[in-house]
């Protein structure tokens, strides 16, 4: 959105004239689409000043934009001028572009979650009479009946909660990556890993295969949410060739040094309980409150010493509930 400058005399007119209310309200009145002239309250017309049209294309077009209730809701009238000799023939394209911003707009000023109707005007005043395309279907080159399915219906979703588990490890390469996308917030991700063995050792003698597990297994390391990142390694030394073995090893080695470095609240992030040890045999208990403080606010007195006196193993426990305690008291739960 921008605030445009005026540059040329039938923008200048234009935007003018239609600043006053009374131009305004009489263009409406006689130019709305009739399914539209009992529904919108004309006397809750109010000019804005953002302008949605490119700087390479100002010298052709105006426009401007008022806020009005329609049907009782807050809506949108948007006029777009068109003061070039001929019609622009991606004129259907530039409301969809325009109308996608005002939307913008509208959801950041407003907070909403819920999009407001906008109700686009050309009004056009070339040599010749209108004779460019009114409808966006008309600018897609593809089967007509193709675009009115793809413009009119619901946009397709594929939702991993719909998604067999059988029917996923059947296909060794997008199966694979919806499966563990599928079960990547599941606690302990690791026995869904020892379910895909098969497939994965089918990947191996594959060609990029090998490339492609390493993929799949850096993200369910690095993003899963389990307490077994030991099983996760061991299942790949157990039941991988030794070549993706020490891959994955390689960055599991470089999330425990991050651990190291930053303490239990980056291990926690990454699910990598090793990380999370060095952490804690380091001494960071005072980082364990930090964590906590982090999701809890401010950490009573009473909690800060029994965190201080706890051993090595009693931390870590408390650790791991971070990531699934709702209050405070939850953490510390035997």
């Amino acid at each position: 959105m921008t605030i445009k400058k005026v540059t040329s005399p039938h923008d200048k007119f234009f935007k003018s004239a239609m600043a006053n209310i009374r131009v305004a309200k009489e263009f409406f009145e006689e130019h709305l689409p009739h399914y539209l002239r009992d529904k919108v309250d004309l006397d809750t017309l109010r000019p804005s000043p953002n302008s949605y049209i490119q700087e390479s294309l100002q010298a052709t077009l105006s426009d401007v934009l008022y806020q009005v209730q329609i049907a009782g809701e807050e809506a949108y009238l948007y006029i777009l001028c068109e003061h070039q000799s001929s019609a622009d023939p991606l004129m259907p394209f530039r409301i969809w572009q325009y109308t996608v911003g005002i939307w913008s707009d509208h959801l950041k000023q407003t907070k909403s979650k819920r999009l407001p109707l906008v109700v686009p005007i050309v009004f056009y005043n070339g040599r010749k009479p209108y004779s460019g395309s009114r409808h966006i279907r008309d600018l897609i080159n593809a089967p007509s009946e193709l675009i009115t399915q793809v413009l009119q219906d619901p946009f397709h979703l594929v939702d991993t909660h719909t998604l067999e588990d059988t029917r996923l490890q059947e296909q060794l390469w997008a199966g694979l990556m919806a499966f563990v996308m599928k079960h990547i917030y599941t606690r302990d991700i690791i026995n869904y890993i020892k379910q895909i063995a098969p497939e994965l050792q089918k990947l191996e003698v594959i060609g990029g295969g090998s490339d492609y597990i390493v993929l799949l297994l850096n993200y369910v390391l690095t993003q899963g949410e389990t307490a077994q990142a030991k099983a996760l390694l061991e299942f790949v030394e157990h039941e991988l060739s030794p070549q993706v073995g020490e891959k994955i090893m390689t960055i599991a080695e470089q999330f425990i040094e991050q651990g190291k470095k930053y303490g239990i609240q980056e291990g926690i992030n990454r699910g990598i309980d090793q990380g999370i040890t060095q952490g804690i045999r380091q001494g960071q208990h005072t980082i364990f409150i930090r964590q906590l403080e982090r999701k809890f606010s401010l950490i009573p007195q009473a909690y800060q010493e029994l965190i201080k006196q706890a051993d090595e193993e009693t931390l870590l426990s408390w650790s791991e509930c971070i990531l699934y305690a709702k209050t405070l008291e939850e953490v510390f739960e035997e």
